[in-house]
């Protein structure tokens, strides 16, 4: 008999993530060039950077949770001796290394862009070239707090 093969939960809540990460991502740039007609390209860059991160590590929690993948939340020492807890354990090591050493200068550079956009001459209102940045920031910061509040961090 051949087993048919099956894709397992982890594996679908990454591409899910990544998926949803794109589309967020390739709204807000949407959004700020055609919509907002915001003409200060640095800005964007880094704040969807920015949002790209944050809308992944907010989405891979979420999906974790939802899917109840084996390894994905509470302490590692929750899941010793299960097998199939170690194949999530890559993607919070991830998840960790993108959060501190990605998104939180990520985030200091989109306000700093931010503020420096502020004071450029453009035709289009003040307030339009912060929204994208907000989001971002703000995506940002519940990343930020579920990956501590679901216990998502690596070590326990």
């Amino acid at each position: 008999m051949t087993a048919t093969p099956t894709i397992s939960t982890h594996v679908i809540a990454a591409v899910l993530a990544i998926v949803v990460s794109a589309i967020v991502v390739s709204t807000a740039t949407v959004v700020d060039q055609r919509v907002l007609r915001c003409g200060t390209p640095i800005r964007l860059v880094v704040a969807a950077l920015l949002l790209m991160a944050s809308a992944w590590l907010v989405s891979v929690i979420k999906l974790a949770l939802w899917f109840e993948v084996p390894g994905a939340y509470g302490p590692v020492q929750f899941w010793v001796g299960a097998p199939e807890a170690g194949a999530f354990q890559q993607v919070r090591v991830f998840a960790l290394f993108l959060l501190i050493l990605g998104a939180q200068p990520l985030a200091a550079l989109t306000l700093v862009a931010t503020l420096v956009s502020l004071f450029l001459k453009s035709p289009t209102p003040r307030w339009h070239r912060c929204i994208v940045p907000f989001i971002s920031i703000v995506t940002f910061a519940v990343g930020y707090y579920l990956f501590n509040a679901c216990g998502f961090f690596p070590s326990a």
